[in-house]
């Protein structure tokens, strides 16, 4: 079992990704998942920005899911599994046809001036996984996916939006999947970020890193 923001750290790091999701029940763990100011703060700014929009057709289409899956939401492939919420949806209307189609919101705040490109490529995976997981829960419901999908990236010191991305659909993204669980149980090789970027890694995951470690 995977969770999408474990699995998504893959496009930041395919090490990062590893220790986090096999090291749930060190101590080490614990400290790594514990809340800084930054963490408290972001979750406080996805409450905030996740209630912006009132509309009655998103809230339509939350309610429906609310009361229709438990969450998380689940979805497997092959043996494996993997599960999560998303952050957001809206709902827009397309006029050329005139319908209403779902697109979800990847929320991430920073109190930096932009997010790393490996933060971002991560991100999109993130919401990509999420895009992958909801579409059959959304055909079950009546609802069909918008084309076009968002990463958002607010300011945790102003507030305001710093980027938003557009992101589509992966069509290949059972197969990303399947190659990531290959190079998690040693089936293929594990590649490696650029030394900046293992710079940014937490300490505690320095400490359990075999690559930042031989260097």
């Amino acid at each position: 079992m995977f969770r999408v923001s474990e699995l998504a750290l893959y496009q930041f790091c395919p090490k990062r990704s590893y220790i986090t999701i096999f090291n749930k029940d060190s101590l080490e763990y614990e400290k790594y998942t514990s809340k800084n100011k930054y963490m408290v703060k972001g979750t406080q700014m996805h409450q905030f920005y996740s209630s912006w929009s009132r509309s009655f057709d998103r809230l339509k289409v939350l309610y429906d899911l609310k009361y229709s899956i438990p969450l998380p939401y689940v979805r497997n492939l092959d043996n494996i599994q993997i599960r999560g919420v998303f952050d957001d949806l809206r709902v827009i209307r397309d006029f050329s046809d005139n319908k209403k189609y779902v697109s979800f919101i990847e929320l991430k705040t920073t109190h930096r001036k932009r997010l790393w490109s490996n933060e971002i490529n991560s991100a999109i995976f993130q919401l990509q996984l999420y895009i992958w997981i909801m579409k059959p829960y959304l055909d079950k419901l009546g609802y069909k996916l918008h084309s076009r999908h968002y990463v958002e990236i607010y300011s945790q010191v102003t507030g305001k939006l710093i980027k938003r991305i557009v992101v589509y659909e992966d069509k290949n993204i059972e197969n990303r999947i399947r190659d990531i669980v290959k190079v998690f149980f040693k089936e293929k090789a594990m590649s490696y970020p650029p030394k900046y970027v293992c710079k940014r890694c937490s300490k505690i995951i320095k400490e359990k890193c075999s690559y930042w470690n031989q260097q």
